[in-house]
């Protein structure tokens, strides 16, 4: 299981009861190799099977706001669901047990002049901003954020050949701890893949197994 602060992803707050089972199911037992390449794929979502046995269900919604559920296949209906602006941008974060999420964990994040003050992620991007984190119980901080992007380059993951561009987030909380995530933002669907996790220096990349076709979700 890959830990880390933020303890990603979960699950759709539309998905409950028997479609939150449904959607744990097909991460369970996934389909054939899929290789996402379109806006319409982002729509309808993919999953990415890590070499953990940790599952990462992903789909970018219709408001632009990509959703992610995180799932362990050692321990089914626990995970975690996030919803953000190209997944670097966290929105949200609440987990889940027994497949329903924990409302009451729920932590939000707010960023001064809203989501359309932040930037597009592109080649080079250097954005040093901040962050108001709130949870259930009333709590809120301020926390530091910078984001770096590298250069746009081929990858293959799975047989999947596609062109990404290496993001690394970088965000400090009241109390001076520092963590870091890796994605792959994938320019042709508009969504990133987690790519790993350091709370010690920029992390290395966690490898992937394959990719497979996933659309659990309901139509909006």
């Amino acid at each position: 299981m890959r830990i880390t602060r933020y303890q990603h992803h979960g699950v759709s707050p539309r998905l409950t009861g028997a479609a939150l089972a449904a959607g744990l199911t097909a991460v369970a037992a996934p389909a054939a190799a899929f290789c996402p390449a379109t806006p319409e794929d982002a729509r309808a979502g993919f999953v990415v099977l890590y070499d953990d046995d940790t599952s990462m269900a992903s789909r970018l919604m219709p408001d632009g706001l990509q959703h992610d559920t995180e799932t362990y296949r050692h321990s089914p209906g626990e995970g975690y669901f996030t919803r953000g602006l190209y997944a670097v941008f966290l929105v949200e974060e609440t987990p889940m047990e027994n497949g329903e999420l924990l409302v009451d964990e729920r932590w939000l994040f707010a960023y001064p002049g809203g989501l359309d003050s932040l930037p597009e992620i592109v080649p080079g991007l250097r954005w040093e901003g901040t962050a108001t984190f709130s949870d259930a119980e009333g709590n809120k901080e301020t926390w530091h954020k910078t984001v770096t992007a590298g250069a746009l380059m081929p990858v293959t993951h799975s047989g999947c050949r596609m062109m990404v561009i290496p993001v690394v987030l970088r965000s400090t909380d009241a109390d001076d701890f520092t963590d870091f995530l890796l994605y792959e933002y994938v320019p042709a669907l508009g969504m990133s893949l987690f790519r790993g996790y350091s709370d010690s220096g920029e992390p290395d990349a966690d490898d992937i197994m394959r990719i497979v076709g996933f659309a659990p979700y309901t139509a909006d």
